[in-house]
């Protein structure tokens, strides 16, 4: 089971024609309302991109044992090694919690497995999803 990991940011208004949607829950008392087991939830019908909308999202990266487990074993064998490459576990941690809530995230996008979601690097090393596995043609950052 998860525990509370994820941060939604604060509401703003229409940013240069694009309607900006943020990720589902609204800031609570004391600064933010936490919930992955909201995230977690969540389908693909809850999770709709219409034209021009942008959905941002706020991850907290310090993320529990248990939960950072789920994540990694959520990673692509090239992702585990890539991570096994970070001198410092801090970084190692953050890097299996962002890619492994990643593909949680498009896995409902795109109602897909997390773990069916393939991914490849532009010349500049900016990731993207595979063409079999993207048919919206979804893009991230």
């Amino acid at each position: 089971m998860f525990s509370n990991d994820f941060f939604p940011p604060p509401k703003s208004p229409n940013a240069g024609g694009l309607s900006i949607k943020y990720s589902p829950q609204s800031w609570g008392a004391r600064g933010a309302k936490t919930y992955i087991e909201s995230v977690i939830q969540l389908s693909a019908s809850d999770l709709v991109l219409e034209a021009q909308t942008v959905h941002l999202w706020w991850i907290f990266l310090d993320v529990s044992e248990e939960n950072l487990q789920t994540f990694i074993s959520l990673l692509s064998e090239a992702e585990k090694t890539k991570a096994g490459r970070f001198k410092f576990p801090q970084h190692q941690r953050r890097y299996q919690a962002v890619h492994g809530i990643l593909r949680i995230i498009l896995g409902r996008y795109l109602n897909l497995d997390p773990i069916q979601l393939n991914f490849t690097q532009s010349d500049r090393g900016k990731p993207y999803l595979t063409d079999d596995c993207n048919p919206v043609n979804l893009q991230f950052n």
